[in-house]
């Protein structure tokens, strides 16, 4: 953009201030095309990917032509039976930011190439050795972003054109002023905006917000509703939680009960909403199943207090023990 002077005031934009930045972090426009970005960088000739995650993944490794091959997970998320052969690499999902940091360490050390996938886990330490996806809109309030960062990484992003997220903005704003349900249909058509969108440099836009967001709070707030929750629940014998370590930032807290869909259709009508994980699972196993089938994922983010997540769970078992 060419540089111009005076006229009315914009975004500030604040140099350095971002959670990730320097020579091991490359910034694009969506963890989608940020996975896909690692493939091509590493020269990897296949990609594992488990079932049990976002479609768009498998969406957009097809768009690319990239061979994958799909894999099933255990009860600690772990891989089923999957073997790499050399250039073949693995992309391990860290659900909902729960999975401990010395639990994927291992798994790096298992597999070496590695993919991790921090889409949900955006503070989580990166491991340098290995590719390391960040999405930026999961926890923040932009409409997108993403970092890809590991030792050493080229830098081809150059050959990008930039992302621009003007037209795509205003949603956050709306959204404050008016609640997300009246911001909500446009807010799936910019979501369905980025199936064709191709790998782009992260936007001015997103640079600007991510440089003035207040990242101590955001941490503080998500562990402390998070730890809230986890105290109402954790002693109820019909309700199964998936239980983290203190000093992880999820983006969820994961619960699991029965009659989960009708749970969700009910709470929507006391405007608690929840999103369905996910649609278009072309096969499960018992685990993967449960999870299709019981899993509720409650919000936790900065904009809410502890009062929120106590008058929430109680709304949530009155539904649940009716």
């Amino acid at each position: 953009m060419t540089i111009e002077y005076g006229g009315f005031s914009t975004l500030d934009i604040y140099e350095n201030k971002e959670y990730y930045s320097g020579k091991n972090v490359v910034a694009l426009n969506c963890a989608r095309y940020g996975i896909v970005y690692a493939i091509l960088d590493a020269a990897y000739t296949k990609i594992y990917i488990p079932f049990y995650m976002c479609p768009t993944v498998k969406q957009t490794l097809e768009m690319f032509k990239i061979n994958y091959e799909e894999y099933h997970i255990n009860e600690e998320f772990e891989p089923i039976n999957v073997t790499l052969k050399e250039h073949e690499c693995i992309l391990l999902f860290n659900f909902c930011g729960v999975i401990l940091r010395n639990k994927i360490i291992d798994l790096v050390d298992k597999y070496k190439n590695v993919i991790i996938d921090n889409s949900q886990a955006f503070f989580l330490e990166p491991i340098l050795e290995v590719y390391n996806i960040y999405s930026c809109r999961k926890f923040i309030g932009v409409t997108d972003g993403c970092y890809v960062i590991k030792k050493g990484i080229a830098h081809k992003d150059k050959k990008y054109e930039e992302d621009y997220s003007s037209n795509r903005v205003h949603i956050l704003f709306s959204a404050l002023e008016y609640g997300n349900n009246y911001s909500y249909e446009e807010y799936l058509q910019i979501e369905n905006g980025f199936a064709g969108a191709g790998i782009k440099r992260m936007s001015l836009v997103t640079h600007s917000i991510l440089g003035q967001t207040n990242y101590e709070y955001i941490i503080d707030r998500r562990r402390a509703n998070y730890n809230v929750i986890n105290n109402l629940f954790k002693c109820n014998k019909d309700i199964a939680t998936i239980a983290t370590a203190e000093n992880t930032v999820p983006m969820k807290y994961p619960l699991l009960v029965k009659n989960s869909k009708n749970i969700r259709e009910r709470l929507i009508e006391k405007k608690i909403y929840i999103p369905f994980w996910w649609n278009g699972i072309s096969e499960v196993n018992s685990f993967e199943n449960r999870l299709m089938c019981e899993l509720l994922v409650l919000p936790i983010d900065q904009r809410y207090s502890a009062l929120d997540m106590e008058r929430m769970v109680e709304i949530i078992k009155t539904e649940l023990f009716a």
